[in-house]
């Protein structure tokens, strides 16, 4: 049975409504002529045990500062609940994820979830589905029924008359990319010295008798597949192409075409090309853009239809660029809290924020809180 959702009144002048019926869409919002959809991004909470939002000064106090601050419609996650380095049981797994869902739900406010590459390495796609949507605010959906993947399902934003203007497209990066199974050259971006940008931090894959730069990983991570891609088509082509954002954990190849150029632009001096791409904030790349095996499928849909003008990814921690490239933003969610491995200093923690507008236009914000200092900084998409 269809799901759709009513949200209470978020101030006296700005009501959410449900869909009412008359959308095949499971999640479905609508909003008043002159209001605002605001989507929180939470990435890469990483729990490192059972128990730690009782204790811990950053994680839920950044969830708080962030939410209490921004005031958003519904939030998501954008993958990766609970680490440790000596590996994370079953049990532990989903007590991480239901501790982030009870946190959440003191806010009365719906959440969403994808999956990054370390929540399935015990539980499985519907254990961890099961403890999320036990809860009343708490959603993640199969979506395209398949085997190997779990968490394709869209968010749709209507218009006060029942017009889609917006859909987020909630997408699954998968985790690891089968250690029997050889990688198809043929399918990786390899780079040649003359290619080679400075100061962008390349990937590496054994090529030959060398070792060569690549947009792959070589760490073996996963990425979004064909199949998937097809999904996105089709719900491009349901939704009337309205404007569209993915959100997904491990960033896509296209952040490192976006991270490219825009380097490329700062080396050469070119301060009209480097505003082109519209940076926001501090446009950080500590590590490398750990992108998948190959990735192109999604890129190339994205390109084909020109729908999606935001992909909002996580997975690197220390990375918080948010570049404009060919028309579509890519972003590095803020991290949330010091799960896992984080900037030691505190400088690199918050949120991400998604504003829609009531015709659909999405714009990212980047939102910043250090715990240590209890400064707050706030960065907004240029205007040329």
């Amino acid at each position: 049975m269809k799901k759709f959702i009513f949200i209470v009144p978020i101030t006296a002048m700005s009501l959410l409504f449900s869909c009412k019926g008359n959308s095949t869409t499971k999640f479905c919002y609508r909003i008043n002529d002159g209001q605002q959809f605001k989507v929180l991004n939470l990435a890469d909470v990483q729990l490192d045990y059972a128990g730690q939002l009782r204790d811990d000064i950053t994680i839920k106090p950044t969830i708080n500062k962030m939410i209490k601050k921004l005031n958003p419609s519904i939030i998501t996650l954008s993958g990766d609940y609970g680490w440790k380095a000596e590996g994370m049981g079953k049990e532990e797994i989903l007590q991480c994820v239901n501790e982030i869902c009870d946190c959440l739900e003191d806010y009365n406010i719906d959440y969403y979830f994808v999956y990054g590459n370390h929540d399935r390495e015990k539980a499985t796609d519907v254990e961890l589905a099961e403890a999320i949507n036990s809860h009343k605010h708490g959603h993640i959906e199969r979506g395209i029924e398949l085997e190997d993947s779990y968490g394709n399902y869209t968010i749709e934003i209507q218009n006060q008359k029942g017009q889609p203007i917006h859909a987020i497209y909630m997408m699954d990066s998968r985790d690891y990319f089968p250690e029997d199974q050889e990688i198809d050259e043929t399918k990786v971006e390899f780079r040649k010295d003359e290619e080679i940008i400075e100061n962008v931090k390349y990937n590496h894959l054994i090529h030959g008798d060398e070792t060569s730069p690549c947009i792959v990983n070589d760490t073996r991570y996963d990425y979004i597949h064909e199949e998937q891609a097809k999904w996105y088509e089709g719900e491009v082509e349901r939704l009337n192409k309205c404007e569209s954002t993915i959100i997904t954990h491990m960033p896509i190849n296209g952040f490192t075409y976006a991270f490219e150029n825009y380097m490329d632009a700062k080396n050469k001096e070119d301060e009209e090309r480097v505003k082109s791409y519209k940076p926001i904030g501090p446009c950080r790349q500590e590590e490398t853009c750990s992108g998948g095996v190959y990735d192109r499928a999604i890129y190339e849909s994205i390109k084909k239809y020109g729908s999606t003008k935001n992909v909002i990814a996580g997975h690197d921690h220390i990375n918080d660029f948010s570049l404009l490239y060919n028309d579509v933003r890519f972003t590095y969610a803020v991290k949330t809290g010091d799960g896992c491995y984080w900037e030691s200093d505190g400088s690199m923690n918050g949120a991400t924020l998604l504003t829609i507008d009531d015709k659909g236009v999405g714009k990212v914000s980047q939102h910043y809180w250090n715990p240590y200092s209890n400064i707050e900084k706030d960065y907004y998409e240029p205007t040329l």
